[in-house]
C-alpha cells in the first residue's frame, strides 16, 4: 500500500490551497466548478472488503474528475481493499487501533488542516467526527452518510449499545445526513430523533465504466471452469450479519436432492464456525470458502444463482452486481435494501429472514424456474456508479454553498 501516508510523521499533507490543474479532457468527464480544487475527506476505519469501502473506491475518481482533492483517512492501514486505491487519491493512515485512539488526530485534523468537507460512513465513527468537530470548531463540513440500520447495530451490544444516545446527542451537528435507502432514513430518524425530513437518500451505485472488462475476468474456481452440476454462491464478509449459516442449511437440504455445489467469498471471524456446521452437516467435501476476491464478477457470472442470507441490510450491493450479470438471486427479505433491489420479488426471489427451508425451496425454484437473463440484466445495471456520484457531487455542492452550521440541515432532493 505504497500511497499511505502517515500522519504521525506529516500532520500538514495536502494543505496547498491552490486549485487542481484542469486538464482540457477532463472537462468532459464532468468537472464542476464550484468544486473545483475542494478538499473531500473520506473517513473510514480501513478498507476493509465491505460494500461501503467497495463504494467509495468506485466514487472516488469520479469525484476528482468533478475537480475535487480527495483522500481516505483511515484508523489503520490494513483491509482486503488496501491496495485498490486509485492513482488520483491520496490515503492518510492516523493508527488508531481503537477509536478513542483516533478522537485526538480527528481535532487535529480539523484544527491544523481541515479539509472543506470530511465524509464519515461508519455509524462510531461518525460519532467520534462529530464530537471531534464540535471541540476543534473550524468551517469544515460533516456529511454524515448511514450504510447499515443503526437500530440493528445497537443490538450487537458494547459500545454499539449507545450508538442511539450518541447519535441524538451529536448527529444534528452534521451539515449534511443522508443514507443509502429510505429504510435506513426513516430507522435513523426513529433512533436518534432527527426529522425524517432531514435525512435525504442516496442509492448506491455498482455499476462502473470498466464494468464490462471486470466481468469477462476469468473465475479460476474448478467448480465454476468445470462444472458438474449447478453451483450457488454467497458473498459477504463472514459476520453473524451476513448469517452464511442459514445459507450452508439452506443448501444442506438442496444438496440431499440433486449434485449442487455452495462457494462463499469472504473473510470474517465465523469462518470455523461456518466449516463446522458444513462438516456436521456432510457437506463439506460441496462447501467451499475460498476467501475474499477483489472481483467476484467471474464468480456471479458463472454461477446458477447468487443467494443472499442476510440478517439485516442497508443496501444489498451483491444483488445488484449478481442481477447485471444476469444471475438469477435469491435473498432474504431483510430490513431495508433486498426488496427494493428486486422489485418485491419481480428480479429475484425473497424469503423470510433465518428460513433455511424457505431458503432452500427458493434455491431450487431458481434453478428449475429461472428468470430471463436480460430482464435481470436490465434492472441491474440501473445501478450505475455514474448516477451516485451525480447525487453526492449535487450533496457537496449544496453543503459547500452554507455556512458550516451545527443545526438540522434543509433536506437533499433527487
Amino acid at each position: 500500500m505504497e500511497k499511505i501516508r502517515d500522519l504521525r510523521l506529516e500532520r500538514t499533507c495536502l494543505s496547498s490551497s491552490e486549485p487542481l490543474l484542469i486538464d482540457p479532457a477532463a472537462t468532459r468527464l464532468g468537472i464542476r466548478p464550484a468544486l473545483n480544487g475542494k478538499r473531500l475527506v473520506l473517513y473510514l476505519p480501513r478498507l476493509a472488503g465491505g460494500g461501503a469501502e467497495r463504494l467509495y473506491l468506485n466514487l472516488a475518481p469520479l469525484f476528482v474528475q468533478a475537480g475535487m482533492r480527495v483522500s481516505f483517512l483511515l484508523d489503520l492501514a490494513s483491509g482486503e481493499l488496501a491496495d485498490s486505491v486509485p492513482p488520483s487519491v491520496n490515503v492518510e493512515v492516523i493508527h488508531a487501533p481503537r477509536l478513542r485512539h483516533a478522537f485526538t488526530s480527528l481535532i487535529a485534523v480539523f484544527r491544523r488542516n481541515p479539509p472543506d468537507i470530511l465524509l464519515s460512513s461508519i455509524s462510531m465513527n461518525s460519532v467520534a467526527v462529530l464530537a471531534a468537530k464540535a471541540l476543534a470548531g473550524g468551517s469544515a463540513r460533516t456529511i454524515v452518510m448511514q450504510h447499515n440500520t443503526l437500530s440493528r447495530e445497537t443490538a450487537l451490544g458494547g459500545m454499539f449499545r449507545a450508538l442511539p444516545l450518541m447519535m441524538r446527542m451529536l448527529l444534528r451537528r452534521a451539515d449534511a445526513i443522508a443514507a443509502v435507502s429510505t429504510g435506513v432514513a426513516a430507522d435513523l430518524a426513529r433512533c436518534s430523533g432527527v426529522p425524517l425530513s432531514s435525512i435525504g437518500v442516496i442509492p448506491n451505485g455498482v455499476i462502473t465504466e470498466n464494468f464490462e472488462e471486470r466481468l469477462s475476468a476469468e473465475c479460476n474456481h474448478p467448480w465454476l471452469r468445470h462444472k458438474t452440476g449447478p453451483v450457488f454462491l454467497g458473498v459477504g464478509r463472514l459476520t453473524t450479519q451476513k448469517d452464511f449459516r442459514t445459507l450452508i442449511k439452506a443448501f444442506a437440504a438442496v444438496r440431499r436432492q440433486r449434485d449442487v455445489r455452495l462457494i462463499i467469498l469472504g473473510e470474517g471471524a465465523t469462518r470455523p464456525d461456518l466449516l463446522e456446521l458444513a462438516r456436521s452437516l456432510h457437506v463439506e467435501d460441496s462447501v467451499d470458502l475460498p476467501g475474499y476476491v477483489a472481483n467476484p464478477l467471474g464468480y456471479m457470472r458463472s454461477a446458477d444463482a447468487l443467494v443472499m442470507s442476510s440478517v439485516y441490510e442497508g443496501f444489498g450491493l451483491v444483488l445488484a452486481e449478481a442481477l447485471a450479470c444476469g444471475t438469477q438471486v435469491v435473498s432474504t427479505d431483510c430490513e431495508h435494501g433486498p426488496a427494493d433491489i428486486l422489485g418485491g420479488g419481480q428480479f429475484g426471489r425473497l424469503v423470510p429472514v433465518g428460513d433455511w427451508e424457505q431458503m432452500a425451496k427458493g434455491m431450487a425454484a431458481a434453478l428449475d424456474a429461472p428468470f430471463p437473463a436480460e430482464m435481470l440484466q436490465a434492472r441491474g445495471r440501473e445501478f450505475t456508479i455514474a448516477a451516485c456520484a451525480d447525487h453526492y457531487l449535487r450533496l457537496f455542492e449544496e453543503v459547500l454553498s452554507q455556512p458550516a452550521r451545527r443545526t438540522f440541515p434543509r433536506r437533499m432532493h433527487g
